[in-house]
């Protein structure tokens, strides 16, 4: 009888084992997301599910992501995720590390959209989540990416993206109102960041100051875009949040345009509801600069 209670104990002992190393791998589906706004859209997705965790490889980052280097620390990250989910359109310039990795799961939330060229240089405008429509389209896209690779949780992020598109578009049908009556809306920006976000709202860039990332305008450029101004019924220039104004004061001291901030929504806090809210702080910038411009009371 002796040898079977030694074989009871080794069973117990190793159902034990297995219960205290897997059920927690298992149940965990780790996700990692390239920067602010697409860490906002899957946090609002995979809110309230259990064992689905959300990391963000630029939370400190400031601006956007053009030449980001990934640290050791953020490939060891990357690798050690079920899915690594993307802006695309070029935003990321390190994806051609990431892709040498054949067992990184890559989800571009960017994939389906139609993309503006740039103004200035070869290639596409990469800031696509500045347009609400847009926002729509990439959490569809982190949706169903999530639901085809994590099944079991089909159901609530089912019910989740949805609750966040429908807070979207009455967000974006609200902000739309706001500008209603307010016709011929012609702006400057500090960089062409905010074409889509222009686009989905009817208004006209009419130049931008910086030809590039972090590219200043020549002599010969700053005196025509002036001289153009002069002539303009430009409402006001607008720097980014996150950037040197000086160009923009410059502009702003030869043409008496007032200068306005707009977030180009990089960087902030953990917030679900942080999209929302800077993109109503944005219109209402927009809608200042028109008052301020017309002389129309607040």
């Amino acid at each position: 009888m002796k040898w079977r209670y030694i074989v009871l104990l080794f069973v117990l002992l190793c159902t034990g084992c297995r219960g205290n190393t897997s059920v927690s791998e298992e149940a965990s589906f780790d996700i990692v997301t390239s920067f602010y706004p697409v860490y906002i859209f899957t946090r609002n997705i995979t809110e309230g599910i259990p064992d689905v965790n959300v990391y963000n490889i630029t939370e400190n980052q400031a601006g956007c992501i053009h030449d980001y280097q990934l640290s050791t620390a953020n490939m060891k990250q990357i690798e050690n995720s079920d899915v690594f989910i993307i802006n695309g359109a070029g935003l990321e310039g390190f994806m051609d590390k990431i892709l040498e990795k054949e067992e990184i799961d890559v989800l571009d939330s960017g994939e389906h959209i139609e993309l503006l060229e740039n103004r200035f240089y070869d290639g596409y405008n990469e800031h696509i989540w500045l347009s609400i429509s847009n926002a729509i389209l990439q959490v569809e896209a982190i949706g169903n990416g999530l639901i085809a690779r994590d099944p079991a949780h089909e159901q609530q992020y089912r019910e989740n993206m949805q609750a966040y598109i429908d807070k979207l578009k009455a967000l974006r049908n609200d902000l739309r109102q706001e500008l209603y009556g307010y016709e011929n809306i012609e702006i400057v920006t500090s960089h062409d960041a905010f074409s889509y976000f222009a686009k989905d709202f009817g208004i006209e860039i009419f130049d931008v100051i910086e030809r590039g990332e972090d590219v200043s305008p020549t002599p010969k450029e700053m005196s025509e875009l002036i001289a153009g101004l002069k002539e303009s019924s430009v409402v006001g220039i607008f720097a980014e949040q996150d950037a040197s104004d000086k160009l923009s004061k410059m502009v702003s001291d030869e043409t008496g345009i007032k200068v306005y901030t707009l977030d180009s929504i990089t960087s902030g806090e953990a917030d679900l509801e942080s999209y929302e809210k800077k993109m109503q702080e944005n219109i209402k910038r927009i809608k200042e600069s028109v008052k301020s411009y017309y002389e129309v009371d607040a």
